[in-house]
């Protein structure tokens, strides 16, 4: 019944059956700086516990599809350049995520910078 249903997914469970986090998106939506009136979504953080598996490609996908729902104009995240796996994951086995315009490396000095800010536009973008 429904309410067996309810019961089983809300009780709490003993500690030895508990379910073990294996990953997570934090993101929030935004007005993007440079243009207020084109909401972006912005990645702050995506943690996989076990890599190569398509987690995070399936949060990714989850990201962008509540993105276009919402009619935000792009994801943007920060991704460390010493850090290769998140590049690669992002720059190769993602479709559509390049260097944003707005990332350090796009300016004079920023080759200097640590991090690199990608983005992928995400359905049309508005016109204002």
């Amino acid at each position: 019944s429904t309410d067996d249903i309810i019961k089983s997914t809300t009780s709490p469970k003993p500690p030895q059956q508990q379910q073990q986090v294996i990953g997570f998106a934090h993101f929030r939506y935004e007005p993007d700086e440079d243009s207020p009136l084109s909401p972006i979504t912005y990645l702050y953080e995506l943690q996989i516990s076990l890599t190569s598996n398509g987690l995070g490609k399936t949060l990714m996908t989850i990201i962008e599809l509540l993105s276009l729902q919402l009619h935000m104009t792009k994801v943007i995240l920060t991704v460390f350049k010493c850090n290769t796996g998140a590049m690669k994951f992002y720059l190769d086995k993602l479709k559509g995520y390049d260097v944003d315009e707005c990332s350090p490396s796009n300016f004079e000095g920023g080759d200097d910078v640590e991090y690199e800010i990608l983005s992928k536009k995400i359905g049309n973008s508005r016109r204002v």
